[in-house]
């Protein structure tokens, strides 16, 4: 009996492991404006390594406004993260209309927007957030 109600119990665990699933479930909302910073970096991480499973998720960040060059060689907006230790850094660039009052360079920011990829005719691919509000 405690056999079976072992193997049962696995089966239940290990059902809804599949990356397969986190396609099928659709867009998420994540929240990273609750999380800690190495939670940050960790979820970023994971997104980005893996940006087809959460293509259109919704992503809330809290970071620093810089303006970079981005892949096709135009300025970008973007959100920028700090390391535990603030050493080192990571972003996302975002599109909004910001109606000719930018913020100033490393003030914060909190963006929301929805995941997107877009691939060059050079075949370079870039994921930016769009659809985007912003808090300052």
């Amino acid at each position: 009996m405690k056999k079976l109600f072992l193997c049962l119990l696995l089966c239940v665990l290990f059902s809804g492991c599949s990356k397969d699933s986190v396609k099928e479930n659709g867009p998420k909302n994540i929240d990273m404006t609750k999380m800690s910073s190495t939670m940050i970096w960790a979820s970023f991480f994971d997104i980005m390594s893996d940006v087809d499973s959460f293509a259109g998720a919704r992503i809330k960040i809290r970071g620093n406004f810089m303006i970079l060059q981005g892949p096709d060689g135009e300025d970008t907006y973007n959100v920028v993260i700090a390391d535990a230790t603030q050493c080192c850094y990571q972003g996302i660039g975002f599109v909004y209309e910001f109606g000719g009052q930018l913020p100033e360079e490393n003030a914060p920011i909190t963006v929301t927007g929805s995941l997107f990829t877009e691939t060059l005719e050079s075949g370079v691919s870039y994921s930016y957030l769009k659809d985007c509000t912003i808090e300052l």
